[in-house]
């Protein structure tokens, strides 16, 4: 078994906060919007990955109504 180590010279936390800070500079509440992807994201299209970055997140209900 090979086990592989990634070494960052940055905590995990650093990341956290990186992520919450750029919802926040989006005008995205950083809860709401790391729930629903981590909700979706297992059966999102790789090709719309982008789709759920903080700043060309939709909520999924305003996604649906701008289908119909």
């Amino acid at each position: 078994m090979v086990v592989l180590r990634f070494r960052s010279r940055r905590p995990a936390s650093r990341s956290h906060v990186q992520l919450i800070v750029t919802a926040k500079m989006n005008d995205v509440d950083p809860q709401a919007w790391l729930a629903d992807v981590l909700a979706r994201i297992a059966e999102h299209s790789v090709q719309k990955l982008d789709e759920l970055l903080p700043w060309n997140w939709r909520p999924l209900n305003t996604q649906a109504r701008q289908a119909a």
